[in-house]
């Protein structure tokens, strides 16, 4: 190991501790957080049971949802660290790679992790590998992004499949370049393999990855027109957010912003889909998550017209502000800068904060318990 890489890793632990985000698990009285209370129960008392369910959450979504089920809430926060130690980590060195100076690529990856949450830090990390994968074509690269992608589709369809078209691009675009079909086939069979060998054994079924994929894709095609609510939408304003991002790359006139727009269009139309379709603010914070993510990437890729580029995105991320009054209880996100107290309170005293997660879990419902006298019919 170099002195550089060492000194990389040790920027990316100092920007993990720094950013290491609020985790509170909980489970309420809600619709959805008893979902997340059944999925970590199943996960933990009956695993087998997802062999035959088909729900847009995986098997491994305790891992995003987590709740105070045994040590789901350890689980989740070590997923959650190597997720962005991979992001960050790979930033940094892919800034270096282009000649960037690691003190620019720190700072950026450092203002993402802030910004950034859980979807889009995983996605973030897909990015990343791919990004090497279609700079140097190593195998290693495409593996790392099978691995983030088949765990993707295991926590979540709508991050998975974000994964899996980042990861397809990916391939379109280093094949395209480099027109070697030997290589193309072997990294194909990398791409397939490692979800098949994963799938078998989570599910005990020899063809359960194929099986599942057409399922996870099959319930993702009609999910967001299924719950689109034609909300109102001020269409001179998000033609002027997509005009900002489609223009970048005809502008720039590099080939790595173009790499970007490619790898991210896919993500990016699917979560503008449910954010303006939908009267939910969470699904409108998740595509301000990937807005982020596609111009902080775009900044560290470029090497000209970084005034332009930021007026560009000041402009993109106005638009999305001005449209999302328009949404109910809409309010700015705070970021959160309470990182090295976070992970003091929760890594560091993990015992502890389990236990008042499990405490404040069972206050939670205690008003809401059916009577016994019911629950034993």
């Amino acid at each position: 190991m170099t002195k550089e890489n060492l000194k990389i890793i040790l920027l990316t632990l100092l920007i993990l501790a720094c950013t290491f985000p609020n985790y509170e698990p909980d489970y309420g009285i809600g619709l959805d957080t008893s979902y997340m209370w059944g999925l970590g129960h199943l996960f933990q008392n009956n695993f087998s049971f997802f062999k035959n369910m088909i729900y847009p959450i995986g098997p491994l979504g305790i891992l995003k949802y987590t709740v105070a089920v045994e040590h789901q809430f350890m689980y989740s926060m070590i997923f959650g660290l190597i997720a962005k130690f991979i992001f960050v980590f790979l930033g940094i060195c892919y800034g270096k790679l282009l000649h960037k100076s690691v003190l620019f690529s720190a700072i950026l990856f450092f203002i993402l992790s802030l910004l950034l949450y859980f979807d889009a830090i995983l996605i973030g990390a897909c990015f990343m590998s791919i990004l090497f994968f279609v700079e140097q074509g190593k195998p290693k690269h495409i593996a790392l992004a099978t691995l983030i992608t088949t765990a993707a589709l295991l926590i979540k369809s709508s991050i998975g499949i974000s994964c899996a078209s980042i990861l397809f691009v990916g391939f379109v675009i280093r094949f395209y370049t480099e027109k070697d079909k030997k290589k193309g086939i072997i990294n194909s069979g990398i791409a397939f393999i490692i979800p098949f060998i994963i799938y078998a054994i989570l599910f005990q079924q020899l063809f359960a990855f194929p099986i599942q994929l057409f399922q996870t894709f099959k319930i993702a095609s009609g999910y967001s027109s299924a719950l689109n609510l034609a909300v109102e939408n001020d269409f001179l304003l998000i033609a002027l957010l997509w005009g900002t991002i489609l223009f970048v790359p005809f502008y720039v006139n590099e080939k790595r912003v173009f790499w970007v727009l490619c790898l991210s269009i896919f993500p990016f139309f699917a979560f503008w889909k449910h954010a303006v379709g939908r009267q939910d603010i969470n699904h409108y914070y998740q595509l301000e998550f990937i807005i982020f993510l596609y111009w902080g990437l775009v900044f560290l890729v470029s090497h000209k017209q970084k005034n332009i580029l930021f007026v560009l995105f000041l402009i993109c991320f106005s638009s999305l502000l001005l449209n999302a009054q328009k949404i109910p209880d809409y309010a700015n996100r705070k970021v959160d800068i309470n990182g090295i107290t976070h992970c003091n309170n929760n890594m560091l005293h993990y015992n502890n904060a389990n236990g008042l997660a499990k405490y404040y879990s069972y206050q939670n419902i205690q008003g809401n318990v059916l009577p016994i006298e019911i629950r034993e019919k």
